[in-house]
């Protein structure tokens, strides 16, 4: 077995005897049959990412604005502050919602306070 890695480091010289072994230790199973059909890929493929939206800005707004007027943003920390919002609205993770809200955080006071006027956003 030995020749065949020995072999296939002359034929491919950009990786040494040892890395091809290396490599068909921790690759193995990807190309293994598995029954009647070939092995499944080992990750699936990522998903697109969801976009942030007026509407999310517009919940995100309302949120801010509910905390300010309740109070609560001075008790609590930025993370406990998105993780809670996050469980209200799961379709971005709360991570998202806190990085989005601080790029975005002047577009979204304006339409917080648009929402605190009365008028429509």
């Amino acid at each position: 077995m030995v020749e065949f890695w020995t072999d296939l480091a002359g034929r491919a010289p950009h990786h040494s005897r040892a890395s091809w072994m290396k490599y068909w230790r921790r690759h193995r199973h990807e190309f293994e049959e598995q029954g009647d059909q070939a092995a499944a890929p080992a990750q699936s493929p990522l998903a697109k990412k969801a976009r942030y939206t007026r509407k999310d800005d517009i919940l995100l707004a309302r949120y801010m604005l509910q905390l300010s007027s309740d109070n609560q943003a001075n008790k609590k920390t930025s993370d406990a502050i998105f993780q809670d919002f996050a469980t209200q609205h799961p379709h971005h993770p709360w991570k998202g919602w806190q990085e989005h809200h601080r790029i975005h955080k002047a577009q979204i006071d304006h339409l917080a306070k648009q929402i605190a006027e009365g008028l429509e956003v």
